[in-house]
């Protein structure tokens, strides 16, 4: 959501950044393109929490278009992997062949 009124706004966004400290958001507009999510201070993003003030701002993104739907989109690409031990027939529970 980008934000055009906050008063004291500050949010934990730690869920996308992994930052464990809260960021004071503002309503300025941005000058750099291409900002880390961490550095966008006008805008905040499903999945954070407000830790103190509030404020106001327009929805831009929603579903898999947000900053959440990329990271869900980035995960289903992952591919899972294989499990260690394999039965050598298919359907034979008797003889297993280890992978390490």
């Amino acid at each position: 959501m980008r934000l055009f009124d906050v008063s004291q706004l500050q949010v934990d966004e730690s869920a996308l950044t992994g930052e464990s400290h809260v960021v004071s958001k503002q309503t300025d507009a941005l000058e750099e393109r291409d900002l880390t999510l961490g550095d966008r201070l006008n805008m905040v993003f499903n999945g954070t929490m407000v830790t103190r003030g509030h404020g106001k701002g327009i929805v831009v993104a929603t579903g898999m278009d947000s900053e959440m739907g990329h990271i869900a989109a980035m995960l289903e690409k992952k591919r899972v992997p294989e499990h260690r031990c394999k039965s050598v027939w298919p359907g034979s529970a008797s003889i297993w062949r280890w992978r390490f």
